[in-house]
């Protein structure tokens, strides 16, 4: 292989500045130097990495994207090694690209990345909530390292870790009937108005359950915002099904929710899972996967869970 680190480095700076300039600059080298390093990597690869264009600079191609994810852990694996000899992996250094969807995770991803942030350095985190499937098709693309999201339609090239079980509950306004309940079941919803969390894989799961109940209930709103959703019942217009909940009862309108567990089936659950792509992972995402393993496994993460007091209900199939 005729492929020299150096020009590994050069690609890969250039690559994520999406620019010879700037990567020359930052380099203190020549323009003709980076461009002869891009050239190289896709000489020895026999393929296309990057489009070059005056206006918009370098963009990355598909292949591009994968290649600069391993150049990436190979320089930072590389650099680990000759700064921490038997020491390897002590800090945490680089880059991590999370996309999420789990629409509390401000409840629990900052406690997930604190000890990280304070113990790495020349860190550059990257978070990005998206629906499922942009989050699986984000991850196999190259845009994120790891993702968090439901196990709703997996795609089969990602590699799963289940964090938590998350079952649906009602949230009612806090001076509602239903509000004082230990529980509620699904026929308690038969004369309630209705607002739907509207998200692509959660309106049909939410509509799923719905008709497995055999309910046809009045619904006056969908909203693709848990907070959007929270408010409006909390303000009165409804109430509404969710899975995960914030660790606050206050909606961003000010006024008060309370949340309910629901009577249902156990196969009727979601599962919380981090994804990733099967093979060696670089330390910073290693880490990620462990802190969010440990953090779901703690008592912290059954907060925002609202359990069933029971499974046994009238409310079965129908």
């Amino acid at each position: 292989m005729n492929l020299s680190l150096r020009a590994i480095r050069y690609f890969v700076t250039a690559a994520e500045l999406g620019s010879i300039s700037k990567a020359a600059h930052i380099l203190s080298i020549s323009n003709s130097a980076i461009a002869a390093a891009i050239d190289a990597v896709e000489i020895e690869f026999n393929d296309q990495f990057v489009i070059r264009e005056r206006s918009k600079g370098l963009t990355l191609t598909v292949s591009g994207r994968a290649i600069l994810k391993r150049a990436r852990y190979f320089l930072e694996e590389y650099d680990e090694f000759l700064s921490d000899g038997l020491k390897q992996g002590a800090e945490i250094t680089g880059n991590l690209s999370i996309g999420y969807f789990a629409p509390v995770a401000p409840a629990f991803l900052p406690e997930i990345l604190e000890p990280i942030i304070k113990r790495g350095t020349d860190l550059n985190i990257k978070i990005q909530a998206c629906n499922n499937a942009d989050a699986q098709s984000g991850l196999r693309n190259g845009l994120f390292d790891v993702i968090l999201f439901m196990d709703y339609a997996v795609h089969p090239d990602i590699q799963q870790h289940m964090l938590i079980e998350i079952p649906p509950y009602l949230i009612v306004p806090a001076d509602h009937p239903l509000g004082s309940r230990a529980q509620a079941t699904f026929s308690d919803l038969a004369d309630e108005t209705i607002i739907l969390l509207d998200l692509p894989m959660t309106l049909d799961y939410y509509n799923t359950l719905l008709k497995h109940y055999d309910l046809r209930p009045n619904v006056v709103a969908g909203a693709n915002n848990v907070e959007m959703v929270r408010s409006m019942v909390a303000t009165g217009l409804g109430v509404s099904i969710l899975n995960m909940r914030p660790l606050t009862a206050t909606a961003y309108s000010g006024a008060e929710i309370a949340c309910v567990p629901l009577v249902t089936e156990v196969e009727q659950k979601l599962s919380l899972v981090l994804g990733s792509l099967p093979g060696q992972k670089r330390r910073i995402v290693r880490e990620f996967i462990t802190r969010c393993e440990t953090f779901f496994c703690s008592t912290e993460a059954s907060n925002l869970i609202v359990r069933n007091r029971n499974l046994t209900t009238a409310d079965g199939p129908r």
